[in-house]
């Protein structure tokens, strides 16, 4: 994987070390140096991103392993039935701090806050 410059800092994707959690993105899951975990849906493009949590219909497949061949890691997947939203929840969940109530207000000292939702980029022609 060759580097990438961004805002004037080099980069190289597989020094991240960060968790990663990657939708359909099987030629870029091996890119990061983390540990990544790769679903696949058995829907769309789109249709996978829109099926709710509850879907029997729907259906996902996990391999903990990403082997270097999509046929491959889809042989050796498990096939699970429903959302992956419900997987990806969890994922989130352990990664995330605790629960802090929202502001009660917009902006901070240093952000203040602009317009009133929605904007004025909504009026624009």
């Amino acid at each position: 994987m060759t580097s990438n410059r961004q805002l004037g800092c080099q980069c190289v994707p597989t020094r991240l070390t960060c968790a990663d959690y990657r939708l359909h993105a099987c030629h870029s899951a091996r890119a990061f140096g983390g540990k990544t975990e790769f679903v696949l849906s058995s829907s769309g493009h789109i249709q996978s991103l829109i099926n709710p949590p509850g879907n029997l219909k729907a259906q996902f497949f996990q391999n903990p392993k990403l082997v270097p061949s999509p046929d491959d890691w889809l042989k050796q997947a498990t096939p699970t039935k429903g959302s992956w939203w419900d997987l990806w929840r969890t994922w989130a969940s352990e990664r995330s701090g605790e629960m802090k109530p929202a502001p009660k207000t917009l902006g901070s000292k240093r952000h203040k806050p602009m317009d009133k939702a929605p904007g004025t980029y909504v009026l624009e022609p």
